[in-house]
């Protein structure tokens, strides 16, 4: 393949880098909410005294992000038509599972027993989230990233 073709797939110059910039920041914030769903008290820590006031607020706003966050998966794995950039749609689309995972519990989408086997997963997906996603940023010319 020569150099004008990759470069029209990953799009062109600063455009291109924008772009996956872009994505790769919200997949690093889905990163970041899955974190913030699996450690509700390292996250209390780091914000401080007021930690555990401001969690609860916090807590209940990552059921709406993590639906944001999977529909943007979703979306992003269909803009792609499954193939391109595979990794890095799935692993929002996990990261959106996860985080809304009260949420979809409480409506009947999650069985208790599914919820049960994904809670102790989340710094996994935290960690090879921001793993694929700063991938993505590097490498982004790629079918799978």
């Amino acid at each position: 393949m020569n150099i004008a073709a990759s470069a029209g797939v990953t799009g062109s110059g600063t455009g291109g880098w924008a772009i996956a910039f872009l994505w790769s920041l919200i997949g690093l914030a889905g990163a970041a909410a899955v974190f913030i769903r699996a450690r509700p008290e390292a996250a209390a820590q780091a914000i401080g005294p007021q930690g555990a006031a401001a969690m609860t607020t916090v807590n209940h706003n990552l059921d709406y992000i993590g639906l944001v966050l999977g529909a943007i998966g979703i979306a992003w794995l269909l803009m792609g038509l499954i193939v391109r950039d595979l990794l890095p749609a799935a692993a929002l689309t996990v990261c959106g599972i996860y985080v809304a995972s009260g949420f979809l519990k409480e409506h009947g989408i999650l069985k208790e027993q599914q919820a049960a086997q994904l809670r102790p997963l989340g710094v996994p997906i935290a960690l090879a989230t921001a793993v694929i996603m700063v991938m993505h940023l590097f490498i982004g010319g790629w079918w799978l990233f």
